[in-house]
């Protein structure tokens, strides 16, 4: 009855996961006029924004913008996660990789977690290191996240063809 951001950023990604781009941008642009709404009036959560524009490729400057602002309030993994991310993103990947094995270090076995902190692995060149975080991930085939399975899955397809 009502839209909320994870629903709409959800059927998004079905539509690019079918091929229909076009259809998706009207669902990508609500989760942001959502979010951005919804800061008028509650608390802001800049990571929930940050997160979403990271994943989309959506204006990197202010996703990365936003990630700091949230990683000033919160420490916790999955904020550090979108601030490595955001970090990557922006080619800072020393700082991408300093960020990204503190949350590692937890332990944690969240696939976005383990697989973004293989992209950076990658993006540094270190594909050893970037496979060996993928093997933490058993199987995509119970990762409901369309867009971390289909991350997961190009990742892997490009360290195995090099």
């Amino acid at each position: 009855k009502a839209p909320t951001p994870d629903l709409a950023a959800v059927i998004g990604d079905l539509c690019v996961g079918l091929g229909e781009s076009d259809a998706a941008e009207p669902y990508f642009r609500m989760v942001e006029q959502i979010e951005r709404a919804a800061w008028a009036n509650g608390p802001r959560q800049p990571h929930v924004l940050a997160r979403f524009l990271i994943d989309h490729d959506r204006s990197p400057s202010e996703a990365l913008a936003l990630a700091e602002e949230a990683a000033r309030a919160r420490r916790d993994i999955f904020t550090m996660d979108v601030l490595a991310s955001a970090y990557w993103k922006a080619g800072r990947l020393d700082d991408a990789r300093q960020v990204a094995e503190a949350a590692l270090a937890t332990g944690t076995r969240d696939a976005r977690i383990v697989w973004h902190a293989a992209e950076i692995r990658a993006a540094q060149g270190d594909l050893a290191g970037a496979g060996e975080l993928l093997q933490r991930i058993p199987s995509t085939d119970g990762i409901a996240d369309l867009h971390v399975r289909a991350g997961i899955r190009a990742l892997h397809t490009r360290l195995t063809r090099t």
